[in-house]
């Protein structure tokens, strides 16, 4: 199996993708409502149909903010600023995906029930279906057949920093990622179901390399060789890895496949990326599995007429998640960490400070909240203790040198100027705390697990009923920091970024193939808006 390393309770890293992994429990069942629903064990023993409330108070998670710690020392309300980062706060478009992915759910599993003497050989005769041979044409080609199938898919598309993947990860959580089950109304029923898989599109787009995460992905939640009996198997070839994700997918009827990063069949030569979209639209309509999407603008290119013909027939239509505008919305986003200041001389959020997040943000959440949280951190290092408009330009000025020339372009509107910038990836918070600490002759002592230091804790958040807004912008807020440790003697040859390129050497990769499966890449035009 391919090697694959526990980093946290949810987040596994492998081989250039990370792996969410969710709550596995034995199945019991619900009474259900719905007609096409009932009789079928999958479906029955998921959670009921969650209203907008329910999301609301299953979502939400808001620490509070105790005055008193506005008068620790500054060390540790260094401290008390990163907690900051496990603030979230539910809006209107977190309920919208949540909708489409519990009916995404539901109504992929109606055509597939295990319980019914026919589920077997119904598998069977869906993989054949898709398999190369003479069809009923008399041609080359899949066999053509038509199975009833209520499956649908849908695409996330949405800048860096906005959320998306966090977002989305947080409510599948919501979810058991597998269910076992013993009994079925009295009688006999032996199963494992996958609800959800949430994996990365390979950087290099090829169907070969998806599949083996799938499989590794499938094998670290349920402990199986399919990694072994598909990938490492004598006389593997494209065809039987194919076969086997499908075989997979039917056995354990995945109620959900979610493709993260998509924008990577760009990568993809020769075709690839519609050969690598045609595989997901047999997976929907031959299958019957519901595929996901989710990338940055430069996805939607890669968007082929086919997938979206087999979307369009599910009437459930794609998320776009673009950075803010300067509205009401980005004011409530505001207004929801405002009151997360720990300087000793807080200050009230007006008109000015809004705009001037604005201007050094362009509305990128992520970059927004970086200048709220950093602009603290200098205040706290220089005794002033207070937030004022000059302190955040300077401290955006200071810490986005990369971004920086790509915000002027947003600003000015300049397209021309955006393409002549190179994809960019900002630090993570305690790159720049500690650049600043150290610039004021201090040091930190938050640290961080260093091996992976680009990617955050996919930890389901906890239940709260508190909510700092009854505004529902379209956007969600979410404050991650990721602490770093600190190495006494950093061997420069080693760590960070050489390291990475060093290792990407070793498995034949490009130093920008290796940067930018670790994340560490953007693309600056994909903060256009359309």
């Amino acid at each position: 199996m391919g090697k694959m390393e526990q980093e946290n309770d949810n987040l596994i890293y492998g081989n250039n993708y990370s792996l969410l992994v969710g709550d596995q429990e034995l199945a019991s069942y619900h009474q259900q409502n719905i007609p096409s629903y009932q009789d079928n064990p999958l479906i029955g023993t998921l959670p009921g149909i969650w209203t907008e409330d329910d999301y609301l108070e299953m979502l939400t998670y808001d620490p509070g903010v105790e005055e008193e710690l506005r008068y620790l020392s500054p060390d540790e309300r260094m401290h008390v600023l990163f907690e900051t980062g496990n603030f979230f706060m539910p809006m209107t478009i977190h309920y919208n995906i949540a909708t489409k992915i519990s009916i995404a759910l539901r109504s992929g599993l109606v055509f597939r029930n295990p319980i019914k003497p026919t589920f077997r050989k119904d598998v069977l005769e869906r993989i054949a279906a898709t398999e190369p041979g003479e069809n009923n044409t008399g041609e080359k080609g899949p066999r053509v057949r038509n199975f009833p199938s209520r499956a649908s898919g849908f695409t996330i598309i949405g800048t860096s920093g906005v959320g998306k993947s966090y977002s989305l990860e947080t409510i599948l959580m919501l979810y058991p990622q597998v269910y076992y089950h013993s009994q079925y109304k009295g009688q006999p029923f032996t199963f494992i179901q996958i609800t959800w898989l949430k994996i990365e599109c390979p950087y290099d787009g090829l169907i070969s390399s998806l599949c083996t995460n799938f499989f590794d992905a499938v094998d670290n939640i349920l402990n199986t060789q399919y990694h072994k009996n598909y990938v490492d198997k004598r006389g593997s070839t494209i065809q039987s890895k194919v076969k086997g994700m499908k075989t997979v997918c039917g056995n354990h009827c995945v109620g959900l496949l979610v493709i993260d990063e998509i924008q990577r069949l760009k990568a993809a030569k020769n075709g690839g990326d519609s050969l690598m979209l045609n595989f997901f639209v047999q997976l929907v309509n031959m299958m019957g599995v519901p595929v996901i999407l989710v990338g940055t603008p430069k996805a939607k290119v890669l968007m082929s007429e086919e997938f979206s013909q087999a979307r369009r027939a599910s009437g459930m239509g794609d998320v776009v998640w673009d950075r803010m505008s300067n509205d009401d919305d980005w004011k409530c986003f505001l207004e929801g960490i405002w009151d997360y200041q720990y300087v000793q001389k807080p200050v009230k959020l007006n008109e000015r400070f809004i705009d001037v997040l604005y201007e050094v943000s362009q509305g990128i959440i992520d970059i927004a909240v970086k200048a709220f949280l950093l602009s603290q951190m200098k205040a706290i290092v220089d005794k002033t203790e207070t937030l004022t408009e000059e302190l955040i330009r300077t401290v955006a000025t200071e810490s986005f040198h990369l971004a920086n020339p790509i915000l002027t372009a947003l600003r000015l509107g300049d397209t021309d100027a955006l393409k002549r910038y190179e994809d960019v990836e900002l630090e993570s918070l305690d790159y720049y705390l500690r650049k600043m600490l150290n610039s004021n002759g201090k040091e930190t002592g938050i640290q961080e697990d260093a091996k992976k230091p680009h990617e955050v804790s996919k930890k389901p958040v906890s239940n709260s009923k508190n909510h700092t807004s009854n505004s529902k912008p379209s956007e969600g807020i979410k404050v991650e920091p990721t602490p770093r440790r600190r190495s006494k003697k950093p061997d420069t040859q080693n760590t960070g970024l050489i390291k990475i390129v060093r290792e990407g050497e070793n498995k034949n990769l490009t130093a920008y193939e290796a940067l930018s499966s670790e994340g560490y890449i953007k693309d600056p035009q994909e903060y256009l808006n359309p």
